[in-house]
């Protein structure tokens, strides 16, 4: 003879079986039919950037790549990155501003992007930001890449110092986000002097110390840190005579690096 309790025990965990499958299936459904009326798809990242790069997906990166690239999707994009040149390369900066000193002036004289979306003067330092943001803010740009930084530390700004400097250019650049609609800000680490220009100045070699401060800043910022280090040691032959500026050369590269600011942090 079976046992009511046992039979009660067995008929309610039936029913509690019936009754989650049932829910599963529900969200199931629901789930597939707000994909369908939303048209959404989730990329991880390469089909992501490959999409994006092709013009069919309007979804921010951070966002829509769930997954980070592996390395041989890096790789990959940056090869892209690299093959880019000419008309192809400029157009990327579109929706951008490019914001700082001399060495931006030459993005308006040396390439395709046009001198309006250029804000910058010879001899600037990061208090001429504040001059440069209503202008700025009139694009109303997506993406707003900045590069001050060998005036600043000749002169001074800021205090003297590596962190009282960063602590300066987060006010400075926090009143020109705070200008404009969500675009994203790039901040360019600081090039470097010349080899031969650091050894005779020593002002020159502080500029590791400087970019270090800067590279904690956009951390806790939330702004994309473009290193540069490894660029101005490898091109250093395409800077001027004065170990400051730099030839027409240099500018693609430059660019190129500062696309490649877009990848997902490793």
């Amino acid at each position: 003879m079976v046992d009511k309790k046992w039979l009660a025990a067995g008929t309610a965990a039936a029913v509690l079986s019936v009754v989650v499958v049932a829910v599963f299936f529900i969200l199931c459904v629901v789930t597939d039919h707000r994909k369908e009326e939303n048209g959404s798809e989730t990329l991880s990242g390469w089909e992501f950037y490959s999409k994006a790069e092709d013009g069919q997906t309007d979804a921010d990166p951070e966002e829509a790549a769930a997954e980070s690239l592996t390395d041989e999707e890096t790789e990959a994009h940056r090869a892209r990155i690299d093959a880019l040149e000419g008309e192809e390369l400029w157009a990327r900066f579109d929706d951008a501003v490019l914001t700082g000193d001399s060495r931006i002036v030459g993005f308006s004289l040396y390439t395709g992007i046009p001198s309006g979306r250029v804000f910058a003067k010879n001899g600037a330092t990061i208090m001429a930001l504040p001059g440069f943001i209503d202008g700025i803010a009139a694009l109303d740009p997506k993406k707003v890449y900045v590069a001050f930084g060998i005036n600043d530390i000749k002169s001074g700004v800021g205090g003297g110092t590596a962190s009282s400097y960063a602590q300066y250019v987060r006010e400075r650049i926090t009143e020109l986000e705070d200008a404009l609609d969500g675009a994203d800000i790039y901040v360019n680490s600081i090039l470097p002097a010349s080899t031969s220009l650091r050894a005779k100045d020593p002002d020159y070699r502080k500029v590791d110390d400087y970019n270090a401060q800067l590279r904690e800043m956009c951390g806790r910022c939330g702004w994309r840190y473009i290193d540069n280090s490894e660029l101005a040691k490898e091109r250093e032959d395409l800077y001027v005579s004065d170990g400051i500026h730099l030839t027409a050369g240099f500018y693609e590269y430059w660019a190129r690096n500062m696309l490649l600011a877009d990848l997902p942090v490793q």
